[in-house]
């Protein structure tokens, strides 16, 4: 890779050149894959650099670095082509990118968005419920998968009062009401079943928290988690999904909650 390209590759990745010249220059990327390549390999870099502005390590870096450690008087160690080292340089750099993106999860910054990234449909399945069932299981179940939960949302209050020891049901009334933004209605609904002897009582509570972030109110979701896992801590069973989930939930609500 010569000087020459280097240069115009540079000039593309920071938009210095003329119109006649980006056209030139894409033109003959067309046609030359080493060129292409070493183009991709900025690029990489230049996006990393985006997000880590404050990581001044740019192209010349690179030169200088290449004329320290491998100058031209040393015959037995010949000079490392800038091209490899702008490859090696933007591999590194790629997953450290990517490492850097996974691990820093950016932290919602409103209730409204933490309550969007952690909220989840509850799956409702009543194709088994024998003598449980309501005339309109079906279509409640068609409904809901469709997320059209205003419409459903009267069929499930309806199969509930005919059906009050269905937890399920409730769950997914719960749901509904939370997404429809009625949250009083739905910790309402969520708080009946933490009352109840039932087998849902872990995704009642984890809703009920999250009904309280979409209402804005955060400390009482905090309040539930922890009171939460504390009852769940006492039992000797593995570590779980739901436990990490809560503790990513806690740790972002804190974040919101320091941010006051």
């Amino acid at each position: 890779m010569s000087e020459q390209d280097l240069t115009l590759i540079e000039a593309y990745v920071k938009g210095n050149m003329t119109a006649d010249e980006k056209a030139a220059f894409e033109a003959r990327l067309k046609s030359d894959p080493e060129l292409s390549s070493a183009l991709s390999d900025r690029q990489k870099m230049e996006a990393y650099l985006t997000h880590r502005t404050s990581v001044a390590f740019t192209l010349d870096d690179l030169r200088h670095l290449n004329q320290q450690n491998f100058p031209e008087d040393r015959k037995k160690s010949p000079l490392i082509p800038v091209r490899t080292i702008i490859s090696i340089a933007a591999s590194i750099l790629f997953v450290l990118a990517a490492y850097f993106l996974y691990n820093t999860y950016t932290s919602p910054s409103s209730p409204e968005e933490l309550y969007q990234a952690f909220a989840e449909p509850i799956p409702l399945d009543l194709t088994t419920r024998g003598e449980n069932a309501c005339a309109d299981d079906q279509l409640i179940m068609d409904l809901y998968t469709a997320g059209k939960y205003s419409e459903v949302l009267p069929l499930l209050q309806n199969c509930t009062e005919a059906k009050p020891d269905n937890s399920l049901l409730k769950m997914a009334r719960g749901y509904c009401q939370m997404e429809l933004g009625d949250t009083e209605a739905a910790g309402k609904t969520f708080e009946e079943i933490l009352e109840e002897e039932s087998l849902l009582k872990d995704e009642a509570a984890w809703n009920l928290a999250l009904t309280y972030v979409r209402a804005g109110e955060l400390e009482r979701a905090k309040e539930v988690l922890e009171e939460y896992s504390i009852i769940r801590d006492g039992i000797d069973r593995p570590r779980s999904k739901k436990q990490s989930r809560e503790e990513k939930l806690l740790k972002d609500l804190q974040k919101l909650i320091d941010r006051k």
